[in-house]
């Protein structure tokens, strides 16, 4: 078994911008006071096991590279999700001020704790996505 990160990552490209595009589509629906974020939890494990899935039906994966290429989608979309979150925040889109006055905290702890957020999610993100990568890999090895 040889891990084959180029490809890999060619077939998780399209379930990260299927991870990007519904955590978008939550966060402009959140916006509008329709908070979805626990619901879409399952849609994106969903995408996750596509990954694994797609990667060893159409990319001729393994069931450890479909796994990977779950890993990176997971890891891409959480990129996004953290810069798209920071963007906002420095722009003022999300007020750190509301955020902290809401969490009963000082902005400098808020930030501290986002801060320590993104870095756990960051190195957990890929290991959920290698999981559920792994749980389609090996239904597609089934079929």
């Amino acid at each position: 078994m040889k891990l084959d990160f180029k490809t890999a990552f060619k077939a998780a490209k399209m379930p990260a911008l299927a991870l990007i595009a519904v955590t978008i589509i939550v966060a402009v629906l959140g916006s509008f006071g329709l908070n979805l974020g626990i619901v879409s939890l399952p849609v994106q494990f969903i995408i996750l096991a596509y990954a694994g899935y797609n990667g060893v039906k159409a990319f001729k994966l393994d069931i450890v590279n479909g796994a990977v290429a779950g890993a990176i989608a997971s890891f891409l979309s959480m990129i996004f999700t953290i810069a798209a979150n920071l963007a906002l925040i420095l722009i003022g889109v999300v007020s750190l001020q509301v955020l902290a006055a809401q969490a009963d905290l000082p902005g400098d702890a808020l930030m501290a704790y986002l801060f320590i957020g993104y870095a756990i999610s960051l190195v957990f993100s890929p290991f959920i996505g290698f999981i559920f990568g792994a749980i389609g890999a090996y239904v597609a090895r089934k079929r």
